[in-house]
């Protein structure tokens, strides 16, 4: 029995510092996530292999998840893991953190994700999938949860299994919510967002995502979004949020960390203070306000999660 289920592309995140020019020749984009064949693959090894790195277990609803267990749910989490030591450390991770593990194996190597971090403090994203991509899960595992989390790199990767755990998650009477995770993933799997999104109780994105989506100015999106979901959050960076909710929007101002580290993991430690609150059945004006507490808390670490 757990509140919140998260279906995860399982990734170890393998984080480290970048100049600008480094990511120009691994080829990739400041605030973007990129797959390793879409960049300089060797390039990046060898940037990496130079580097000092901070190892920790992530993926966007991983990290969800983990952030709402510290803010008091019983969650868990749907993930597929090679036999490595990756997979070892991160079923250990899950275990020592006190989430329900709904973990599968498969033959092959464990999901990496590279999060470089710029000057700036922003980050540029690739990822190695590896055997992540592989949704085949116990589906008795939904029974008795209140909600499912996942996000649209999930869906991307394997839009047929996603697909299945979200219907039969709706069929049990779960809450669902997303996020939409990339602007550049939408047009591959706009038909699968349109289905999900009709379906969704609450869906987070950013401003460049609704207009991706929607193919209007974000405020004009967010309303057309609202149209087809209940509450949906609108994720503005530095300028804090909107929550939209039965017609009305809620701004909801960024809370300034007391000093920023880098912004990895800022959007998932939002969507946890947020769906914990929404759980609770606290106003969604309240769960807006404590998205933006947990993201600031998240902006002052190195890590990705509190």
């Amino acid at each position: 029995m757990v509140d919140l289920i998260g279906l995860a592309n399982a990734l170890t995140d393998l984080t480290f510092d970048v100049t600008d020019e480094e990511v120009e020749r691994i080829k990739a984009v400041k605030g973007f996530h990129r797959s390793e064949p879409e960049v300089d693959s060797a390039e990046l090894h060898k940037v990496a292999g130079s580097k000092k790195k901070l190892v920790s277990q992530g993926g966007a609803p991983t990290n969800v998840v983990f952030g709402a267990r510290k803010l008091g749910l019983k969650a868990g989490l749907f993930a597929t893991l090679g036999p490595d030591e990756y997979g070892k450390a991160y079923i250990d991770y899950l275990e020592k953190a006190g989430i329900k593990s709904f973990v599968e194996t498969a033959k092959g190597p464990s999901g990496v994700c590279y999060v470089m971090i710029t000057p700036d403090k922003e980050r540029a994203v690739v990822s190695n999938l590896g055997v992540s991509v592989t949704h085949d899960y116990d589906l008795s595992n939904l029974d008795g949860a209140k909600m499912l989390f996942t996000s649209g790199y999930e869906i991307i990767a394997n839009p047929r299994n996603v697909m299945n755990v979200l219907r039969n998650a709706k069929e049990k009477g779960l809450k669902l919510s997303l996020d939409m995770a990339d602007p550049g993933i939408i047009e591959p799997v706009r038909e699968q967002l349109a289905e999900v999104i009709k379906e969704l109780d609450v869906l987070f994105v950013t401003e460049e995502e609704a207009e991706a989506y929607v193919k209007k100015r974000p405020y004009e999106a967010l309303e057309e979004l609202g149209k087809a979901c209940p509450v949906v959050v609108l994720k503005k960076g530095a300028k804090g949020s909107v929550v939209r909710h039965d017609g009305v929007n809620y701004d909801i101002p960024v809370v300034p960390p007391a000093k920023l580290v880098n912004t990895n993991g800022a959007g998932d430690a939002y969507a946890a203070g947020f769906l914990t609150g929404f759980i609770n059945r606290m106003p969604v004006q309240r769960c807006g306000e404590l998205g933006a507490q947990n993201a600031s808390k998240v902006c002052e670490r190195e890590e990705a999660h509190l």
